[in-house]
């Protein structure tokens, strides 16, 4: 059962006329102001907290699992990476030495002609 605003104030002028006006304001002070049902139990909060905690540690769990999978993956960048690099220097030493070999023909062809 909801309470209206009418209802409190009702309930406030009531407890004001019992008890006093400082003690009926301080009674009211105390109550909710929506009603009980949507104030946070102990167990309710404690529930929400280990719900909370298991999330933590999901996300966790998935960013270790991405750490691992990225580690994998820049290990596996940098053997191809090391390979490049070796294939790179393979042409470039073929390469200087063609280049050495046909300027070498063409010096003993200049100076056998």
């Amino acid at each position: 059962m909801s309470i209206s605003q009418s209802d409190r104030c009702d309930l406030q002028r009531s407890l004001q006329s019992a008890l006093g006006e400082k003690m009926g304001n301080t009674l009211m002070e105390h109550l909710p102001p929506s009603g009980w049902s949507d104030v946070a139990r102990t167990r309710d909060i404690d529930m929400v907290r280990q719900e909370l905690r298991n999330d933590i540690d999901m996300v966790r769990q998935e960013l270790r699992n991405l750490e691992v999978r990225m580690d994998a993956r820049m290990d596996m960048s940098d053997l191809q990476l090391a390979q490049l690099s070796k294939r790179v220097s393979y042409a470039i030493t073929t390469g200087v030495a063609m280049f050495g070999t046909l300027l070498a023909l063409l010096i003993d062809l200049q100076f056998s002609v």
